[in-house]
């Protein structure tokens, strides 16, 4: 059974080549820096866009169509087009078979401790507010020792994500981490996609003292 054990503070809102250019010739012939395009205009979408896209883009995935890191890629760009404002309450934020929508909101310090992500994906998308994310992998090829028995983690990714920033993991990279509300704390969307059966996090105890440069030793406690 999927389950996440939040902390005291956290609330739970269940939610369904370059080429030489006019501008390089410039450079050559007169000295002159090379003025870069605009950015491409990004097109806004609605929630019923974006959450209608969801389950093909998941059935996609869970056909081997596409790849974790395109899907969770592609879920963020959707997402950064929708307005904050237009997410829907609760009752309407989508819950399936294959994914599950939720909001959660941390207060400064509060989060979700040391877990793996056993069998599913997630994105941590920052509605409002900041959230520090430190992201690790097992060291070694035994990726689910049993409970208590000692392993190493290898940090991989971290530091604050801001409104309108994200935090990825795939069932094969950055699986383990630690989520924290950051300063003034944050409402977070979360979206988690199953890549099997009984996906779960499982939870670590984790001596913050490094056995070496970005790596830190603990075990699973169940």
């Amino acid at each position: 059974m999927f389950r996440l054990e939040p902390e005291p503070g956290v609330t739970i809102v269940r939610r369904q080549f370059l080429r030489l250019s006019a501008g390089a010739l410039g450079i050559l012939l007169g000295g002159c820096a090379p003025r870069r395009p605009p950015p491409a205009p990004v097109t806004p979408i609605t929630w019923d866009e974006f959450s209608g896209e969801l389950a093909p883009r998941a059935e996609a995935l869970l056909a081997q169509k596409m790849t974790e890191d395109a899907y969770v890629a592609e879920i963020v760009e959707r997402l950064r087009r929708v307005d904050p404002k237009l997410i829907p309450p609760k009752k309407d934020l989508p819950r399936t078979k294959i994914f599950q929508v939720v909001e959660f909101g941390l207060t400064e310090g509060s989060g979700f401790r040391y877990h793996d992500h056993r069998r599913y994906n997630g994105v941590i998308f920052v509605l409002d507010g900041a959230v520090r994310c430190r992201n690790f992998d097992v060291v070694g090829p035994n990726r689910m020792p049993p409970a208590g028995e000692k392993l190493r983690i290898r940090e991989t990714a971290g530091g604050v994500r801001r409104t309108g920033e994200a935090s990825t993991l795939t069932t094969t990279r950055d699986n383990i981490h630690d989520v924290r509300g950051a300063e003034g704390g944050c409402r977070l969307l979360d979206i988690f996609t199953w890549m099997g059966k009984n996906p779960r996090s499982v939870y670590m105890d984790v001596d913050e003292t490094p056995v070496e440069p970005g790596v830190f030793e603990g075990s699973f406690t169940s």
